[in-house]
């Protein structure tokens, strides 16, 4: 049985230009929408998009691929992760201050135990760079000794 949005994934494989401005016009307003309540903006969610897009397009390459759910619930599926994870990189590898970026100490501690992270946490078993972290970075360090 062919699903009814079964087209979209034949623009998608076809590279149909026509199909493609129709799917960005369809679903890239929900997409946004959703990154919006989630902290993304326009650029994130056309990049989100443009990502999600190419995970369809593998998907759907493969031999046996069937469409079982609404094409819309599938691609916001995918850009959600997409997203999600995007988020979960950026939480774990870096914070900006003052336009510079520091390492976090979520970083630094990842994975660790308290004991394991109450040892490393004096300056001198810091990595150089995160010697030199910005100034509530060190405050921290200080009142963790």
């Amino acid at each position: 049985m062919e699903h009814n949005d079964l087209h979209y994934i034949k623009g998608i494989l076809s590279n149909d230009s026509a199909s493609l401005e129709t799917l960005y016009r369809k679903f890239l307003p929900p997409l946004y929408g959703m990154l919006r309540r989630n902290g993304g903006s326009f650029e994130d969610a056309k990049d989100v998009f443009q990502e999600a897009i190419v995970v369809v397009f593998h998907h759907a390459a493969r031999p046996g691929f069937q469409l079982t759910a609404p094409f819309q619930s599938y691609l916001l599926g995918i850009g959600r992760y997409i997203w999600l994870r995007q988020l979960k990189k950026n939480a774990r590898t870096e914070v900006t201050s003052n336009g510079k970026t520091d390492l976090t100490l979520g970083l630094i501690l990842n994975g660790k135990s308290s004991n394991q992270r109450s040892n490393c946490c004096t300056r001198k078993n810091l990595p150089k760079s995160a010697r030199i972290a910005s100034s509530f970075c060190n405050d921290f360090l200080t009142a963790n000794r």
